[in-house]
């Protein structure tokens, strides 16, 4: 903070510094501040015409924005980052942008306007690392439950629940496990959501994640709603971001 009171005269600099100064209270999880700090190093990068930070500033906006429940205002700025870059010039950012708006629509039930964004990303992506595709793939499951092709949801987050554990990742795999419990109770599959829902409870109680009722014991399955397992997905994605900040 000393140095950019200081200052160098040096406005791109001036906008780096700020940059990671965002960073730093996102990782502090003070979002407000971190938001108002981006938005003064946005400023910079279009004083000085830096397209490339503006489109990396606006990508950290939109996941604040996220991260803070605002999907919508997240989704409109993802929507205009092509505008404001030259995709020529840097096609990871329009990459980036184009698959994170993907998974603001997701994540904000919004499954027509994901299925009609998927075919770009998949062209975007059809060279990216392995790692990428797999989210992409996870991407296409959802799709296919939020629109109600069960059978094909299903089979998918299997495939990535699986691919997901061989790597290791357990909080993604652990993830995928409750997309899969949602098709489950839709489809009244009560037994393999009670063994699903075994193989959860050690690694949910090992991050203080609880997949208990009030009075302290396993939940019920037969009780089970959709709306606690998306209450369960949105704890686990909070501590993952938390964890990653």
């Amino acid at each position: 903070e000393s140095f950019l009171k200081q200052g160098t005269g040096d406005l791109n600099l001036h906008a780096e510094v700020l940059d990671l100064h965002s960073s730093l209270r996102r990782a502090q999880r003070r979002l407000e501040e971190a938001l108002g700090i981006l938005n003064e190093a946005l400023e910079m990068y279009r004083r000085i015409e830096n397209s490339q930070g503006v489109g990396k500033v606006l990508l950290q906006k939109a996941k604040i924005l996220e991260e803070m429940g605002d999907l919508g205002a997240a989704v409109e700025i993802l929507k205009d980052i092509p505008s404001e870059i030259d995709p020529a010039r840097h096609p990871e950012l329009l990459r980036y942008a184009r698959f994170n708006l993907l998974g603001c629509y997701i994540l904000n039930r919004q499954y027509k306007a994901a299925q009609d964004l998927l075919p770009e990303v998949r062209a975007l992506v059809q060279d990216s690392q392995p790692i990428e595709r797999l989210r992409l793939h996870w991407a296409e499951a959802k799709i296919a439950s939020g629109l109600g092709r069960v059978a094909e949801a299903e089979s998918a987050f299997h495939e990535v629940q699986t691919a997901f554990l061989e790597r290791g990742m357990s909080y993604d795999a652990a993830l995928v496990s409750l997309d899969l419990a949602v098709v489950y109770l839709r489809e009244r599959k009560l037994s393999e959501l009670k063994q699903l829902a075994s193989g959860l409870v050690l690694l949910f109680e090992s991050r203080d994640v609880h997949w208990l009722d009030s009075t302290g014991r396993a939940a019920d399955m037969k009780q089970l709603t959709e709306q606690a397992v998306n209450r369960l997905a949105d704890v686990l994605r909070r501590k993952q971001t938390t964890r990653e900040a």
